[in-house]
């Protein structure tokens, strides 16, 4: 907060209702700064107007994708294996098991979870999954599909259609 003028220092001081950083004393404090504080005060003002106007785009395109800054199509970190079951329940466990995913945009992760199961638990792992973008959702549902139908025939494709959204027509046979 700037003091300015009179340099007069005293409770119930007034601010620029403007920019917010000048304080005065009086209306006529005020009146007699306003030429010399008009530039840096208009500066101000148009700052905000700025950063306002780049909050409402940001603003916008989070309408556009509710919950995400942007989507990441191939994700953003590395995959994570979710469970870690030899350092957490250990690799004797023989329970099922059953997981919530949310934000699950990035099928890295429900993958290396399932490849990182020790060869000896044969017991059922239900993955529950959600995200807030409904296309990627779907993405991720059709591809663990293509996976448990076709097994390591589908891999390919399946490889494809995440890094390159694109089918060759030998895999195009094989989905249907």
């Amino acid at each position: 907060m700037k003091r300015l003028a009179c340099g007069d220092v005293h409770e119930g001081m007034k601010k620029c209702v403007n920019c917010l950083e000048a304080v005065y004393c009086s209306v006529e404090c005020q009146r007699s700064h306003w030429p010399q504080h008009r530039p840096s005060c208009q500066t101000t003002v148009e700052r905000v107007l700025k950063l306002v106007e780049k909050l409402k785009m940001f603003s916008e395109s989070k309408e556009k994708t509710p919950g995400l800054a942007a989507t990441y199509y191939w994700g953003n970190q590395p995959a994570v294996d979710t469970i870690n079951l030899s350092v957490n329940e250990g690799e004797e466990y023989s329970n099922p098991l059953a997981l919530l995913l949310c934000g699950v945009g990035d099928l890295r992760n429900v993958l290396l979870t399932i490849a990182s199961l020790p060869d000896v638990y044969q017991k059922q792992v239900m993955f529950v999954m959600n995200d807030i973008c409904p296309c990627t959702l779907a993405r991720t549902v059709l591809l663990l599909y293509m996976l448990y139908k076709g097994g390591n025939d589908m891999a390919s494709a399946v490889i494809h259609i995440r890094y390159s959204l694109r089918i060759s027509e030998q895999d195009s046979l094989r989905c249907c």
